[in-house]
């Protein structure tokens, strides 16, 4: 009885060893060599988009076009490719931002442009202004932008390069070389 006991349990083992080899996945049995990194996943994405904010007068304040723009929830941002920004200004014809990548941080308000960035304004007449760098740092409430690299600052009368820049556009006020090391050069042509 014992000996039939004994056979009984170590045959009712074996059918559960088995089963459960049966239905396990190929994976549990080979060590994976390859270590995966967590990325972030987008929570929604979307294409071809246009995206209008409108001021209290009810007056269009900015428009911001992307081929794509992804939106990443927990980290409160928008991964954007290829940002057209139209910022319309009161009093000055509006300036147009583009660029090749664009990240927009929900909590701060700003956008920060990358690859390529290029700001115009068309003015009356042939006139025009036009900023270009690397790097851009966009803040939508104060019509205001930055940054730290290189610089090209372009009107028709003139060209001026230097590393960093500050530009209040509403106002047409830019500062640049705020690097104590930075060299400005300018061209003016008096025509």
């Amino acid at each position: 009885m014992i000996r039939t006991s004994l056979i009984f349990i170590i045959l009712l083992a074996g059918i559960v060893a088995f089963i459960d080899f049966w239905d396990s996945p190929p994976e549990k049995f080979f060590k994976s060599k390859t270590t995966t990194v967590a990325n972030p996943k987008a929570n929604v994405f979307m294409t071809n988009t246009e995206t209008r904010q409108f001021g209290e007068n009810g007056q269009l304040q900015f428009q911001l076009n992307t081929v794509r723009s992804e939106h990443y929830e927990n980290e409160e941002r928008f991964e954007l490719s290829s940002p057209v920004v139209t910022a319309h200004q009161d009093k000055r014809p509006p300036w147009v931002l583009t660029a090749e990548k664009g990240v927009i941080t929900e909590k701060d308000k700003k956008m920060l442009l990358s690859g390529e960035v290029l700001a115009e304004q068309t003015l009356t007449g042939n006139r025009y202004n036009k900023i270009a760098t690397p790097e851009l740092t966009f803040h939508f409430e104060k019509k205001f932008a930055e940054t730290d690299k290189p610089v090209t600052l372009t009107t028709p009368e003139s060209l001026t390069t230097g590393v960093g820049m500050t530009a209040e556009l509403e106002r047409g006020l830019y500062k640049l070389g705020l690097n104590p090391q930075s060299r400005v050069k300018s061209q003016y042509d008096a025509k």
